[in-house]
């Protein structure tokens, strides 16, 4: 027979572990000559209560694991109230599957089991790398029985979009009639099989619970991949968006997996704002640099993007250069944790660089990824050019914010203002030019520092004071006075106080002021990035027409936008790659143009030809 590729879905409480596990129990009886593997999940229970859930192998069921624990250990990893065992889970079903991947079983076919692709499966990507190669292995003597959650974003609404794989959805109501015609789809009958009582493995009864409550009576039946509905993720609504709507979107340029949507998002572009894969709840901060992206949730940090050096903190080479098409064997399409960060490790905000990356820890320690050839990581003189894991900054202590340029790098410490990285156009303020800066410099502004901000070969600051600094690169206007003068040390820019909020794009610069709380723009006007109306540079800063009220500017490579206190957002400048989230309409904006697709959405974060928007 052809080769199998099918998944159970259904709301939770249905019974897809116990399906799986009655198919299993009609194979083993059958006495087939088909070797049968694989492993299912099994509440674990105290007193009559839930407390995890364990994953245990269908040849022997004293062979188990942790998955989740409601009462620990911590481990960094959270899905509702359980703390997900990632290490554990990847220790025991890693070998497993990687033992069917590899297996050579001489002519017979196999039926591999497995159960579930869920949100804290989601958390491994071994597991899910593993379990894609099995769905879209092209082995004809490998057959694949899974379940998969029925509602979810990342693998779990990929799986069911692979090709050859089928979907069946179950009820309470029909579950023992689809158990039936599943395993005799497996033996190769066109009836159902008598079931046989042998075979070690999961009991049923204690598996029927599932993840969560609730029973559904919608009918089961059988759903090929190719007659399946977009469903919701296709077409979503913004306007407005339900309160239970994804809270993370991502538009743009998507070429090196920057937007995080796995195989949706190897397309070059992308205006329509969709949320990255398998990121879901709270998200605490983000940021985006050149080609990549970082996500701060409670218990976790995600990266996706071009990872060329490391700044995914996932293997990579070091060859290829920023201008090199992607390699998925080191770029990262689908948001992962970065190597070197710990279980237990918890991060309170992120920059991202041109190509590299630093985290702020909750304990104020700076950590770094990425690139290193300008000294971008503050690993010290003779460190290695790139790091594909975080490392701690030097020196750094006590931090309470931290920014990103193109190969320059800052932190506040105890409201002081330190730099390091590339010094070559006097970026880091320090009164001459140097190539590279290995370790931070204090550099001195008169008074205490509240913010900072970098663009390529600059650097903004601003004080407690409401006074703004600028120094490095000065063409375009970009330092604010009036010129195209590089300046190696810090130079007032003229602003009418109180000044809120300072940000930076390449090589244009913004500011929220004045107590109407205006937007004030300066620096190259190319592409309508400066909102004024035209592209012409802004020498000074000036104040965008219609813009006041404001509570939030963010600056990109080439492109602006605003949200003003009522939760209106307005999106200027560069669009040809849809990183202003207009759809299909690509038009430049030379002044600001509301967008609908972000109401209801309080942040967002610009990296050079992408954006991530954010509750």
């Amino acid at each position: 027979m052809a080769p199998l590729r099918i998944l159970i879905t259904g709301p939770p409480g249905t019974g897809k572990t116990t399906l799986c596990y009655s198919v299993y129990k009609r194979l083993v009886g059958a006495r087939s000559d088909r070797l049968l593997d694989g492993f299912l999940m099994q509440d674990r229970r105290e007193h009559g209560r839930r407390v995890g859930f364990d994953c245990v192998a269908l040849k022997d069921e004293t062979q188990r694991a942790p998955l989740a624990c409601a009462d620990g250990p911590r481990t960094g990893h959270m899905v509702g109230k359980y703390h997900v065992q990632v290490e554990e889970f990847e220790r025991f079903t890693v070998p497993i599957l990687d033992r069917v991947l590899d297996e050579r079983a001489g002519g017979q076919e196999r039926i591999f089991i497995f159960d579930e692709i869920g949100k804290m499966e989601l958390l491994s990507p071994d597991f899910i790398s593993r379990i894609r190669r099995l769905l879209e292995s092209k082995d004809p003597k490998l057959h694949v029985l899974g379940t998969v959650a029925i509602a979810g974003s990342g693998f779990i609404a990929q799986s069911k979009r692979l090709p050859r794989v089928e979907l069946v959805e179950i009820s309470v109501q029909n579950r023992d009639e689809r158990a039936e015609e599943v395993a005799a789809r497996f033996l190769g009958t066109d009836s159902g099989c008598e079931g046989g009582t042998g075979g070690s493995g999961p009991s049923p009864e204690k598996t029927q619970g599932g993840r969560g409550g609730g029973q559904s009576g919608m009918k089961g039946r059988w759903r090929p991949k190719a007659k399946l509905s977009p469903g919701p993720e296709a077409e979503p609504n913004f306007d407005p968006p339900p309160r239970d709507q994804k809270g993370v979107l991502a538009m743009g340029k998507a070429s090196y997996g920057q937007l995080g949507r796995g195989d949706k998002g190897l397309a070059e572009t992308s205006g329509d704002p969709i949320g990255p894969c398998g990121v879901d709840g709270q998200i605490v901060a983000a940021s985006c640099g050149f080609d990549h992206t970082a996500i701060v949730l409670p218990e976790s940090l995600l990266l996706c993007g071009r990872n060329n050096r490391g700044q995914c903190g996932r293997p990579t080479s070091g060859r290829r250069s920023e201008k090199d098409l992607p390699d998925f064997s080191e770029d990262v399409a689908l948001p992962q944790i970065p190597h070197g960060l710990a279980r237990h490790d918890k991060v309170k905000s992120v920059a991202c660089g041109g190509d590299h990356t630093l985290v702020l820890m909750d304990n104020r320690e700076v950590w770094a990824c990425g690139d290193n050839s300008a000294g971008q990581l503050a690993l010290g003189t003779g460190a290695p050019k790139m790091s594909s894991s975080l490392l701690p900054c030097a020196t750094l202590q006590s931090a309470e914010s931290v920014a990103a340029g193109f190969k320059h790098s800052a932190a506040i410490c105890k409201e002081r203002l330190y730099l390091w990285g590339a010094n070559n156009q006097g970026q880091l303020g320090l009164g001459r030019r140097q190539n590279s800066v290995h370790e931070p410099v204090l550099v001195d502004l008169g008074a205490p520092v509240r913010s900072c901000a970098l663009g390529r070969w600059h650097s903004l600051a601003l004080t407690v004071t409401s006074v703004v600094f600028s120094f490095g690169w000065g063409r375009f206007g970009v330092l604010g006075q009036g010129d195209f003068t590089d300046h190696h040390s810090p130079v007032r820019v003229e602003l009418p106080a109180p000044v809120y909020q300072i940000a930076s794009g390449a090589v244009h610069c913004g500011a929220i002021c004045s107590p109407k709380r205006q937007c004030f723009m300066w620096g190259r006007g190319s592409l309508g990035r400066s909102g004024m109306g035209s592209e012409a540079n802004v020498m000074t800063p000036r104040a965008v027409p219609g813009l006041e009220g404001l509570a939030a500017l963010a600056l990109g490579g080439d492109f602006s936008a605003a949200v003003s206190a009522v939760g209106e957002w307005w999106l200027w400048g560069k669009n040809e790659e849809g990183q202003l989230g207009f759809g299909s309409d690509r038009e430049n904006r030379l002044v600001p143009t509301r967008s609908a697709a972000l109401t209801g959405f309080r942040h967002i974060a610009l990296g050079d030809c992408h954006a991530l928007a954010f509750r």
